[in-house]
């Protein structure tokens, strides 16, 4: 059996696990709460890591981009897609009715919330307490990020992007930004006219 073979194996049988398992309500349910533990623990595992955090939201952005493309590729799924959701939206009217009445902006706070596990009440109160702006360098960003503690998981304030990367970077310890603040008290000959001022491009 070549690779390619091997791997239509693979699906089929993990096609009819599945068919087993939803065979079974109870089966099922115990699966799909396993199912979430998994996920949940993954997650809490990325997100305790900002560049890798910052890596799979890319990621997930590219495949979702990927497997859009696919559907409007393949006739087939593109049907049973335009199905799905049309038997949705019959099922689910008022629901759907709520949802397209609200803005790009109301959206994007709902997806941060849920992200963070806050109220979007929650979060308009930090935005309102802090003027828009970002809570270290106060200065008003273009675009405005949730920093939340990677131990505890609890919500800290908003960040611009270079402050909320500035703290994942130095790993949020406090001895390693001290001593960077301490690094460049040392190292500040070259405001104060002191130390070789290099000339790039020129002369």
């Amino acid at each position: 059996m070549d690779k390619e073979q091997q791997k239509q194996a693979n699906k089929e049988a993990v096609k009819k696990y599945r068919e087993k398992i939803r065979s079974d309500p109870q089966k099922h349910e115990e699966r799909k709460a396993k199912q979430r533990e998994w996920n949940k623990a993954r997650m809490d595992e990325i997100k305790s890591d900002p560049i890798k955090y910052a890596e799979y939201l890319e990621k997930e952005k590219q495949r979702g981009k990927q497997k859009r493309k696919e559907v409007q590729q393949d006739p087939v799924r593109k049907e049973k897609r335009n199905k799905y959701y049309k038997e949705y939206t019959e099922k689910n009217k008022e629901r759907v009715k709520k949802y397209q009445s609200r803005s790009p902006e109301q959206w994007k706070k709902i997806n941060i919330a849920r992200r963070y596990g806050i109220t979007v009440e929650y979060y308009d109160s930090l935005l309102e307490k802090q003027n828009g702006l970002c809570a270290i360098c106060l200065k008003k960003p273009n675009k405005i990020f949730v920093d939340h503690c990677h131990v505890s998981g609890i919500v800290r304030a908003l960040l611009c992007n270079k402050c909320n990367s500035a703290i994942g970077l130095f790993h949020e310890d406090t001895e390693i930004i001290n001593r960077a603040i301490q690094y460049l008290e040392k190292h500040k000959g070259l405001k104060d006219g002191i130390g070789l001022v290099l000339h790039v491009g020129g002369t």
